[in-house]
């Protein structure tokens, strides 16, 4: 009897899943008149707010209000199989990337980048700052590109924000992405030029 906080459903519209403010996820068969509920969750003490569909519909996904992804098997949706846990803020919002990579939103203003198999929040993705004040408001809608390589964000101050979030696609079995290394050409040349060196001072030995 609860609010409707998320749905999603498959590509082909056989079924859709939601989530609720009593903390359930259900699942409906909608190639039944009306609907037919085919399965619920337990009853979570905290809130749902948002639900996605990965790795290829053999996992399911849901936010809550408590700073949590919830990581459901596909057909197991008595309680949850596994818990991503390291987020600040509630996960009201989740935006697929790929089959493995996702994106999460919420009040904080902080998009961040998460992996499933194996489970890891992959880093911040971008801050939505107010650029007069500062602040960090509140993060309403996100959306990735088809390609996954932009994300748009709709934030509480009214503006779309869009972030490259394109390093972090394909990460499936991967760490977070690898801070590049500078290359300081100078000294790369200096030891070659080094090397150069001692084979003309052995060659006149």
């Amino acid at each position: 009897d609860e609010f409707v906080t998320g749905m999603t459903s498959d590509s082909v519209g056989k079924f859709l899943l939601s989530t609720s403010g009593d903390g359930k996820l259900s699942w409906y068969d909608l190639r039944k008149r009306g609907g037919a509920l085919k399965a619920m969750s337990d009853e979570f003490d905290e809130e749902l707010t948002c639900v996605e569909l990965m790795m290829s519909g053999s996992k399911v996904i849901t936010g809550c209000g408590v700073g949590q992804v919830q990581i459901f098997n596909w057909g197991d949706f008595g309680y949850r199989n596994d818990v991503l846990v390291p987020f600040s803020d509630p996960v009201e919002k989740i935006a697929k990337l790929d089959e493995f990579t996702f994106l999460t939103g919420g009040p904080g203003g902080i998009l961040r980048a998460a992996r499933l198999s194996p489970n890891a929040v992959l880093g911040v993705a971008g801050f939505c700052r107010d650029s007069t004040t500062s602040e960090l408001p509140g993060i309403d809608g996100v959306c990735a590109s088809p390609d996954s390589g932009l994300a748009a964000v709709v934030s509480d101050d009214h503006k779309v924000r869009v972030f490259d979030v394109a390093q972090y696609r394909g990460q499936e079995g991967r760490g977070p992405p690898a801070k590049r290394r500078k290359v300081v050409k100078g000294k790369r040349l200096e030891a070659a030029e080094k090397v150069e060196l001692a084979k003309g001072f052995f060659d006149d030995v």
